[in-house]
């Protein structure tokens, strides 16, 4: 099993984020997390990147428990990450951008770095090729030399998640990815993220609230409601599920 929820539960004092999840994704993908605000569905993305552990159950990543992985070793594991509030560093480039998310990657060390020897600088250059690469996938590679933070919003979006995929991640997660866009900006973000999957072989996890993006680039959806799943499917049936209909819209729809 590729990524693997287990009975996870998670308590914040008296509040219950999520409640018994049990849920798997398969490999190659774009899985859809959705539902309503304070449904659980960020708490989702950080217990797999390990910000939050739960009190209960196991999350698998190709086999291995991630509950036992460090917070700071999860991007080396193969897990990389946008959020919907980006920080990138405004006043740097793209490219520096996109080296600062690769440096899990880099094989040096700050000896070597400090005395330039051949071996940091062929990481150097690999971690540079790496950033022209991303770039290209994202369509953004004319902007490599342009100062982040002068950016219009759509392309730093792109930056963001430019500077997740720096690390080659297996699986991708994506908070909100089209929070702040226009409808033009949300159906060219949906065209690239089915070209970032492929052309990187990555898997993508998404929390979206955007239904016509979620139901037109998604494989599979999950729905949670106040900490508890209650439905997963495709698309088609995740439009005509009638618990699924009662949280967005109350029971007497």
């Amino acid at each position: 099993m590729f990524l693997e929820f287990d009975r996870v539960t998670l308590r914040f004092s008296g509040l219950i984020a999520l409640k018994d999840v049990s849920l798997s994704v398969d490999e190659g993908g774009v899985f859809a997390i959705i539902g309503p605000n304070g449904a659980g569905k960020s708490t989702m993305l950080n217990c797999i990147s390990r910000i939050y552990t739960p009190q209960q159950g196991a999350i698998r990543f190709m086999g291995e428990d991630l509950l036992k992985v460090p917070p700071d070793r999860i991007k080396a594991h193969g897990i990389g990450r946008s959020f919907q509030n980006m920080e990138l560093f405004a006043k740097m480039t793209v490219e520096d951008n996109l080296l600062v998310g690769g440096h899990c990657a880099l094989h040096t060390n700050p000896f070597s770095e400090a005395l330039g020897w051949f071996k940091a600088r062929a990481s150097e250059r690999e971690a540079r090729n790496r950033v022209q690469h991303v770039l290209e996938s994202l369509g953004i590679a004319t902007y490599s030399k342009h100062i982040a933070g002068s950016l219009p919003y759509g392309i730093q979006k792109k930056v963001d998640v430019g500077r997740a995929l720096m690390g080659a991640p297996r699986l991708l997660l994506l908070d909100e990815p089209a929070a702040g866009l226009n409808d033009s900006e949300t159906e060219e973000l949906g065209n690239w993220i089915c070209t970032v999957k492929q052309a990187m072989n990555t898997t993508v996890v998404m929390i979206e609230h955007d239904m016509s993006l979620v139901m037109s680039i998604s494989d599979r959806i999950a729905v949670l409601d106040f900490g508890e799943l209650i439905a997963v499917g495709t698309p088609g049936e995740i439009r005509q599920d009638d618990r699924v209909i009662r949280a967005y819209l109350g029971k007497e729809a």
